[in-house]
């Protein structure tokens, strides 16, 4: 349970980093302009992050880790099931806050847009880092298995010496 518990802190982190991260630069790019001041999250334009955006943040990210972490529970299902599970309740959630905080008004379509391009920006290179660690880990398990099979040849060989020698 305490395992859980601190996988479920650091991806929150983690999440949560990357949020601040996201947030600052597009601040700092866009912060001033008219149509992201009537937006909660740019309120300071690019002078800073509100504190309440900055805890809405971790709220996010802390609902990102739980909602991964229950999805994780369901071991038979397929990994694809479990993906399009995993988008759809994180899609939903980001929904959620967006429309409950107010982070953009909900009626302007270039933020809309924008949320669903970094969005699929985000998925897109957390499915190549899944797939690049699964054909490392993939790659490891190959040569283990190769290893042992060879181990294996050779036990097998020193067994069948030392039968012969036995029996003589």
């Amino acid at each position: 349970m305490l395992d859980r518990i601190i996988r479920i802190i650091s991806r929150s982190l983690i999440a949560f980093a990357v949020f601040i991260l996201v947030l600052s630069i597009c601040a700092q790019f866009m912060g001033n302009e008219s149509e992201t001041l009537e937006m909660s999250l740019y309120q300071l334009g690019n002078q800073g992050i509100a504190i309440e955006t900055i805890f809405q943040g971790f709220l996010l990210s802390l609902a990102v880790s739980c909602i991964n972490e229950v999805v994780d529970l369901f071991h038979s299902m397929l990994v694809l099931w479990k993906t399009i599970l995993r988008v759809v309740l994180i899609t939903l959630t980001a929904v959620l806050f967006i429309i409950y905080f107010d982070w953009f008004p909900s009626d302007l379509m270039e933020a809309w847009v924008g949320f669903g391009l970094s969005f699929m920006l985000c998925f897109t290179i957390a499915c190549c880092f899944m797939v690049y660690k699964t054909k490392k880990e993939n790659e490891e398990y190959q040569r283990l298995f190769e290893q042992f099979k060879e181990r294996s040849r050779y036990e097998d060989h020193s067994n069948q010496s030392s039968e012969k020698i036995i029996s003589k």
